[in-house]
């Protein structure tokens, strides 16, 4: 399956360094639920999305992430690749809590897990991808196990990249939490 980021990266043709977050409205919504429809029609199959990391949330939001998540994937018809890290350094940053997030997914609707480590700042996490993956984020893949089943999982590490045995061992962790429910 194809996948991507859920964010903006352009604006009347410049292209921004970074993805940028959305405003959880139904108008954006609609917006992104048509441009996810009109890839998959390009393609010719059905595509996923993975729930961002943004690190501030908009005053102008009517509802929050996992409900715009939530109706995207059934309006577009798509499906989810669920980044727990990403959830947890939203959850730490925007103060809510992630196992409602959880509750919230569909569970028909999510396809892959990603799990990657975070650097933690003064007053926020960072989505870095560059550190082990930290105690609560797997406390929190059990849940998502718990509740999506044996989904495949991958570890993104992405910076300050460290040896082979290292990302295996991570792996292995992945893959003896899968087992056990599967």
């Amino acid at each position: 399956m194809i996948s991507d980021h859920l964010s903006w990266i352009s604006v009347n043709g410049h292209y921004l360094n970074d993805l940028i977050p959305l405003i959880y409205t139904e108008k954006v919504m609609e917006h992104v639920a048509d441009r996810i429809l009109q890839v998959q029609e390009f393609l010719g199959r059905q595509i996923l999305i993975e729930n961002p990391s943004p690190y501030l949330s908009f005053t102008d939001a009517t509802m929050p992430e996992w409900e715009f998540i939530q109706g995207l994937v059934k309006k577009a018809d798509c499906y989810l690749l669920l980044d727990v890290n990403n959830i947890y350094v939203n959850a730490v940053n925007n103060g809510f809590d992630p196992l409602k997030y959880l509750d919230n997914i569909p569970k028909a609707r999510v396809k892959e897990m990603h799990l990657a480590g975070y650097e933690e700042r003064e007053n926020y996490l960072l989505d870095t991808h560059g550190y082990p993956v930290h105690p609560p984020v797997w406390e929190l893949y059990q849940a998502a196990l718990a509740r999506f089943g044996a989904v495949p999982t991958s570890i993104e590490w992405d910076a300050d990249i460290p040896s082979w045995e290292v990302l295996m061992a991570e792996a292995f962790k992945a893959e003896k939490l899968l087992k056990e429910v599967a």
